[in-house]
Order: structure tokens, then C-alpha cells, then sequence
């Protein structure tokens, strides 16, 4: 029940977001470089530090929207991999399939539904974010399902493990999530412990405290 109480989506709410802008400049513009090789970017960091909610920002940043139209898919891993559903929980997001082809691939095994989603991708500049993969051997089922065609496609995976990120993809640097500063501290202790309709809302005698 906590897995799936834990489980993302790339859906975005700005207003309770302190800080991540320039963590967000730095994998869009590493997610758009020249590169034509087929690489993954990863974003490595301790449980709740935001690794989630930057892949979600950078997601759905207009650049990267338009850079990879038509092709981008979201997936939460977690403990629980299941190559099989990964795999069609992307189809369902990339493909523009007949309701007739949607019911045939939900039948396929999980081989032939790789080689599916392989075969579909070709020719395609895709975009596919991993969120919280937790294993090095859980990768070893991805990433022969996506074409290494050098049409500068990414993916993208969050992870709390140095070690998943140097799996995946050993020539890729990891991005690691910088800390808060204390003011951007400040505000989002506000946020989370006032909330309404004033963000910034604090009680005059501990907004007195944090000033000295």
C-alpha cells in the first residue's frame, strides 16, 4: 500500500516549489546538447531531497517538450521492477495505436513487447524518465528496448544509488541536487508549516527569530 501511495506521475504543482532553478537549467540544456548519442542522465540524491520533483520540472520544461514531441513517457520503478510493465506502461504513453492494438500488445510476453516498443522508437528522437530506481540489475532489462539510433534521444533516471547511475550509462555525469539556501530553507519551512493563501506567511515572532 505505501508503493503505491509513493508512486509519481510527471503532473506538477509550482506553488509549493523552493529552489531547483538552477538544477533545472543544468539538465535541460545537458538533456538538449548536440550529442547524437543515445544517452542517460541521472539524477542521484538521498530519499526526499526533490530528486522527483526536479525530473518532473525538467519534464515538462517548454524546451524539452518541443525538442522531444510526440515522444516522451514517464515510469515510477521503484522496489517492485517489472521490466513487462515498464515497458507497457510506456507503449501506452508513446503510442497512437488503434483500441485494437492497444488489446494485442496487452497480451504480448514480455520479449515481444520489448521488441515492440524497440521496433516503434526506431527513426524517433524519445524521452523517457525513470523515476526512483532503486537496483543496478533492474537496468539490465531497459535498455534493450530503446534504439541506440544517434538521433540525440535520452533517458532520464532518479536514484538514490551512485552505483544504478554508473550502471547505466558509465560516460554520463550524474547530477547531484544542490542543497537549499537559507532563505530558500526559510521559505519552504513557511510553506509547509502555513500554508495559505500568503505563501510567505509566518507568525511575526519566528519570522523575528530567523531575521536576528
Amino acid at each position: 500500500m505505501l508503493m503505491k501511495l509513493r508512486q509519481s506521475s510527471p503532473r506538477i504543482e509550482d506553488q509549493g516549489i523552493v529552489g531547483l532553478q538552477n538544477d533545472t537549467i543544468q539538465l535541460v540544456e545537458r538533456l538538449l546538447r548536440k550529442d547524437q548519442r543515445r544517452t542517460v542522465v541521472s539524477i542521484v540524491g538521498m530519499g526526499g531531497i526533490g530528486k522527483t520533483t526536479l525530473a518532473k520540472k525538467v519534464y515538462n520544461d517548454r524546451r524539452v517538450v518541443n525538442h522531444f514531441q510526440y515522444c516522451r513517457a514517464w515510469v515510477y520503478v521503484s522496489l517492485d521492477c517489472k521490466p513487462r510493465d515498464i515497458f507497457q506502461r510506456i507503449i501506452n504513453q508513446i503510442s497512437l495505436s488503434s483500441e485494437c492494438e492497444a488489446e494485442r500488445t496487452e497480451k504480448l510476453q514480455e520479449d515481444e513487447l520489448r521488441d515492440f516498443l524497440h521496433d516503434y522508437l526506431k527513426e524517433k528522437r524519445y524521452f523517457v524518465v525513470f523515476d526512483d530506481l532503486w537496483k543496478s540489475e533492474d537496468w539490465k532489462y531497459v535498455p534493450n528496448a530503446f534504439p541506440r539510433e544517434r538521433n540525440g534521444s535520452r533517458l532520464l533516471l532518479t536514484t538514490r544509488n551512485k552505483d544504478v547511475a554508473l550502471h547505466a550509462d558509465p560516460l554520463s555525469v550524474q547530477h547531484t541536487i544542490q542543497l537549499l539556501s537559507a532563505n530558500e530553507s526559510w521559505r519552504l519551512f513557511c510553506r509547509t508549516a502555513f500554508p495559505g493563501d500568503d505563501p510567505e506567511s509566518c507568525p511575526p515572532e519566528l519570522s523575528g527569530c530567523y531575521s536576528s
